[in-house]
């Protein structure tokens, strides 16, 4: 259990228990601390049952130098294992869990996150001046954010609903280029079929093609640093497949 997920429900005769009959009311998967770099959480432990066999209200703050060996010591004073261990046993088979087991008494805060609460669509969304992309977060009426690990998955699912996603519902544009010298066409004007290219002049020969806004702004930025750029267009090759 970690961040208020719980991963299994036991009954509480199967939790186990230790030679007291004291049984746990959560069971934390040791690497979730590690990985989730919640290390306190074994400090305040081993001082909750410091705590509650003193009456005394010790301070566990993270960040803050700690004696662990006089902790530890007086772990050890009060009949404890020096690492806040004990012995339980198993609540279905009743046999001893040979395993070294951290019990202690601790205060649990849930986060409290409902799907009712998280919820969100959106068809359309704005979008961003300089990308042209479509902007995220619920608060802005933006669209659904995808990362590296919901690109994974929808590339093995469906490569065209990807495409579909990452291009064309986002900044995907059809520009124009000059297969004689491979330079962007810099007057492009579809409603009065204007057409031109710089460097070649009348002898130019604009194609068109299928490219991000993105990628053309990277581009600009780049003649703006005086980086010249060329981009070589290869034309498609089609498989026809025979009758035999």
């Amino acid at each position: 259990m970690q961040k208020g997920v719980a991963g299994f429900l036991y009954d509480e005769t199967d939790m186990p228990s230790t030679s007291s009959g004291m049984r746990p009311d959560l069971i934390f998967n040791p690497l979730s601390l590690i990985t989730r770099m919640t290390t306190g959480v074994i400090f305040e432990g081993m001082l909750a049952k410091l705590a509650a066999h003193t009456g005394t209200t010790p301070e566990a703050t993270m960040f803050k130098k700690l004696d662990t060996d006089n902790i530890a010591n007086t772990l050890e004073s009060y009949g404890f294992k020096r690492n806040g261990t004990e012995r339980l046993y198993n609540g279905m088979t009743g046999l001893y869990m040979d395993a070294e087991i951290f019990i202690a008494p601790i205060m649990y805060q849930t986060l409290q996150k409902y799907v009712i609460d998280t919820v969100y669509a959106n068809s359309i969304s704005p979008t961003d001046a300089l990308t042209k992309q479509p902007i995220h977060g619920r608060s802005s009426l933006g669209g659904l954010k995808i990362g590296s690990m919901e690109t994974a998955c929808m590339s093995v699912s469906s490569i065209n609903f990807l495409q579909e996603k990452t291009h064309q519902h986002s900044d995907g544009i059809e520009a124009y280029i000059c297969e004689r010298c491979q330079s962007r066409a810099v007057i492009v004007n579809q409603e009065m079929n204007l057409y031109k290219c710089n460097a070649c002049g009348d002898l130019a020969s604009l194609v068109k093609y299928t490219t991000s806004h993105s990628s053309q702004l990277f581009l600009n930025e780049l003649q703006a640093m005086s980086v010249g750029t060329k981009i070589h267009l290869r034309k498609g090759v089609f498989e026809v497949e025979s009758d035999e």
